[in-house]
């Protein structure tokens, strides 16, 4: 039996709240647990608040159980007794069972903070305000990131969308106005994802492979680059993070509509390279970033030398002169330090490459901005964590519910930083289990110099919330008050 619950009197657990007899919980449910026949209902709470003090913040003692019923790893007969356990407050209906079947829950404690970010403050950003959040209903799919074409057109990949993996679709309206209606660009899917990722295991299985988009750039000559991560999902039981195995980047040349798999699996794109994420400096990228030509791409990826999707430990940055040295991994130069006088050394060799920034397993795969008004690279990250202020990937096991994302908005003078903070958020107010924050460059705005303030359009994901904003696109204008 998983719960040990001959012990659980030992455990300091705070009095639960029960239901009036003539409610029940319903929902929310994470592991049914098979109870001995003289097992409580202070047993069934205890087991809640001490074995998975984290995540369960409701439960269900059902003597005797009304059906036979599995949730997770265990099965509860009929007629026994039973303890559900749930990782959200469920819905409260009326109870038809009468005695049998008792609900409660604990009173929700306060939040611990976040781990404490190594960013100092930035001089030069001094406060945020945010508009009131947005939501596109047109598809389930998450993640967003965009490009500006040359031609003014502004696109963005979804994913896990109609049974599609990524799709590309072209954002019409302005979100400032609320009236964004994306369309689908070319068919669900464009890219070739069997032969970017079947090779790398089964899939329709957990772990199972999948891909996900990890940036998009736009060119002057109409072409345009997507990095592609090929994933893998629930491969470490304990801190699950979505694991990006190897990445690609794929090309196009007729406005998304098809694309053309322009890498192989190499050195350049695996471990700690798989994530490769196009740093955006407007439309076609020709607002300048640093003048110098290059196209920049950062690389999420942790100090056990892979790459996720989520709480990363760090992030790399290489450089490329964009055009066919783009998909050339002999072609990239990495970040690898600051000279004595403090100019950047860059490296041919990916083995001396050396960290941008480092938070440890609070890094998200993130899009990098260039905003020429401010003449700054924002970032927007998310780390997911637990109540209790640490670390804790989306796919651990069970699921948190509400899930719980920190929020930070970081600005730089350049790609290598450094990075410095103006905003944090450990609760995303914007919505519980926020993710993939960023900041499209089609949407930035001058500088109001009567207010000295700048005006942005920030697109994410959530978890949970309104049912509106679950896995779909959102987006919500943020002001950024300067310093004078």
């Amino acid at each position: 039996m998983l719960l040990s619950l001959f012990l659980s009197h030992a455990v300091a657990c705070p009095s639960p709240s029960l239901d009036p007899l003539n409610l029940i919980r319903y929902g929310d449910d994470f592991l049914s647990q098979p109870l001995p026949w003289n097992a409580t209902l202070e047993d069934c709470a205890t087991a809640c608040c001490a074995s998975f003090p984290d995540v369960c913040v409701s439960f269900s003692y059902n003597n005797p159980q009304p059906t036979r019923t599995c949730v997770g790893k265990y099965c509860c007969e009929q007629g026994k007794v039973c303890c559900m356990l749930k990782s959200g407050m469920g819905v409260l209906e009326n109870n038809t069972y009468g005695k049998a079947v008792r609900t409660g829950y604990f009173p929700a404690a306060p939040l611990s903070p976040g781990p404490s970010p190594p960013f100092s403050n930035s001089t030069d950003i001094l406060g945020v305000k945010f508009g009131e959040v947005k939501w596109w209903n047109g598809t389930n799919g998450d993640t967003w990131p965009t490009a500006w074409s040359a031609d003014g057109v502004v696109l963005g990949w979804d994913c896990d969308a109609h049974g599609s993996p990524m799709s590309l679709w072209q954002l019409d309206g302005d979100p400032y106005s609320g009236d964004l209606s994306p369309s689908l660009v070319g068919g669900l899917q464009p890219i070739n994802y069997s032969y970017l990722c079947g090779y790398l295991g089964k899939t329709g299985a957990y772990p199972y492979i999948n891909v996900k988009p990890a940036g998009m750039a736009a060119y002057g000559d109409g072409s345009l680059l997507t990095g592609v991560s090929c994933m893998n999902y629930g491969d470490d039981a304990g801190f699950n993070r979505q694991h990006n195995i190897v990445g690609f980047i794929a090309r196009s040349t007729d406005g998304g509509i098809s694309w053309t798999n322009v890498t192989t699996p190499g050195e350049l794109f695996s471990g700690r390279f798989a994530s490769p994420v196009f740093v955006s400096c407007g439309r076609a990228n020709d607002q300048g970033c640093l003048q110098d030509g290059y196209q920049y791409i950062f690389f999420p990826a942790s100090f056990d030398g892979q790459s996720y999707w989520d709480n990363n430990d760090c992030a790399y940055l290489a450089r490329a002169l964009p055009g066919e040295t783009l998909w050339q991994p002999s072609s990239y130069t990495f970040f690898s330090g600051f000279s004595a006088d403090g100019g950047v050394i860059w490296t041919n060799d990916s083995l001396l490459a050396q960290p941008v920034m480092q938070f440890g397993n609070m890094l998200g795969e993130n899009a990098v901005t260039y905003n020429p008004y401010l003449k700054k690279y924002l970032l927007a990250n998310y780390g997911f964590i637990d109540n209790n202020g640490k670390p804790r990937p989306w796919h651990t096991q069970p699921f948190m519910n509400p899930h719980r994302t920190q929020l930070l908005l970081l600005e730089a003078d350049a790609p290598w930083g450094p990075w410095r903070m103006f905003h944090r958020d450990d609760n995303s107010a914007l919505a519980p289990g926020l993710y993939t924050p960023t900041f499209p460059s089609a949407y930035l705005r001058p500088i109001n110099t009567t207010t000295n303030e700048a005006t942005l359009t920030m697109f994410f994901s959530c978890l949970d919330g309104a049912p509106e904003c679950r896995y779909t696109l959102n987006y919500v204008t943020v002001t950024l008050s300067l310093a004078a």
